[in-house]
């Protein structure tokens, strides 16, 4: 195993630049002096070009979409140390992820996949830290920290040779993004019978967070729904809410499909977008292999609310996503009879779940159990719907 952390790219190389998949050259780009595309000079391979990517623009909004969001806490503070921009942090890593195979490299390095990937190179906790915690040295920018997406604090580390993602809540706010993270998996594993993704607590510095082991494995790539719809001539920006979920229906299947709505029913995730679930895509053949494991359930729960709030709560009260407005209009697609005996497990279980997950949130008694409440009633309303 050598260490990717030796293949850094010095700024006075900036200029053309191939986009990778594996070893295969797609396109040919220039990187301006802020880190991104300035100009296409050639679509070498469309084949295996990024799902959704027809031409130039659309090339160049994709690897805009790499980068971190501008939002992410501690950004501000790592750009500012590294006197660069959010451009410039994503060529400095060559634009590598432990999401897919793509990557660049200056038109005229000799660098291969198997020399730099993350997937079987290690790589440094320099960037992934300092977007944790707001401190810490940076010596390498070499990291798949540095394309992950998403506003709250998270990064990817090595636990046992194994890549996990580790994220944050802010507890500060009572955004309990990693303990709902846990909480939604284990539900899920009621609803499959099966253990495709799960969350457990991580704990680093005194901090709680909780972390996943990459479900992606060299030479995949995750394509989110977005990006799939768009490859299929629907744009989910103008198609309407069902037209999205019939040109999807087919090819994650009912069931997948219905799990997902079953579960950000229960806990009134708000946030499903389509780029928040996807398939699993094999990197040399283009093919798309399979649904993804339902991730990323982190936006849910209301934990943030005060307690005369959660007790009286209402499914109006919530966006739901993406396939209607809210949820009680989103589970009028779901045929709820495959699922029967899933949900009375879920309604028998879910009290005990949600105590032993919430009790070491710094809330009070109170409020979990209200909390508690509204998700068994939600529990309760799906089983009287199946009857």
């Amino acid at each position: 195993m050598t260490s990717s952390a030796l293949f850094q790219i010095p700024q006075s190389n900036r200029g053309e630049y191939y986009v990778m998949s594996l070893d295969t050259q797609v396109a040919k780009i220039e990187l301006n002096e802020a880190g991104g595309i300035a100009s296409v000079k050639e679509l070498i391979n469309r084949n295996l070009l990024p799902l959704g990517v027809t031409g130039e623009m659309s090339l160049i909004e994709w690897y805009d979409g790499r980068r971190i969001p501008a939002s992410r806490k501690n950004l501000n503070e790592l750009t500012s140390l590294m006197e660069g921009s959010l451009g410039i942090l994503l060529e400095k890593s060559m634009a590598l992820s432990l999401s897919d195979s793509f990557w660049i490299k200056p038109a005229d390095s000799p660098l291969v996949w198997k020399d730099v990937n993350f997937f079987t190179n290690e790589f440094t906790d320099d960037i992934g830290e300092f977007l944790v915690s707001g401190d810490g040295q940076i010596i390498s920018y070499m990291s798949p920290s540095n394309t992950t997406d998403g506003m709250y604090p998270k990064k990817w580390v090595i636990i046992d040779g194994f890549r996990a993602l580790i994220k944050q809540g802010d507890w500060r706010q009572n955004k309990f993004d990693d303990l709902n993270e846990i909480f939604a998996s284990e539900l899920l594993q009621i609803l499959t019978r099966r253990n495709d993704v799960s969350y457990a607590p991580y704990f680093a510095a005194g901090n709680k967070m909780c972390a996943s082991f990459n479900f992606v494995k060299e030479g995949q790539n995750l394509v989110s729904a977005y990006r799939y719809l768009l490859s299929a001539g629907r744009n989910p920006d103008i198609w309407t809410k069902r037209d999205c979920y019939d040109a999807l229906l087919k090819p994650f299947g009912p069931a997948w499909i219905h799990t997902m709505l079953i579960l950000d029913f229960l806990i009134f995730n708000c946030d499903r977008h389509f780029n928040n679930f996807g398939f699993i895509q094999d990197a040399q053949t283009g093919e798309v292999i399979k649904p993804a494991p339902i991730f990323d359930s982190g936006n849910s729960v209301w934990a943030a609310l005060p307690f005369i709030r959660v007790s009286d709560i209402k499914d109006s009260d919530f966006t739901a996503k993406p396939f209607a407005v809210t949820h009680g209009k989103q589970i009028q697609l779901v045929d709820l009879k495959p699922f029967k005996d899933e949900l009375f497990g879920i309604r028998e279980r879910v009290g005990e779940i949600f105590y032993r997950i919430y009790k070491t949130a710094p809330v009070d008694r109170i409020h979990i159990d209200s909390m508690a409440r509204v998700v068994k009633n939600r529990a309760d309303t799906l089983c009287k719907m199946v009857n």
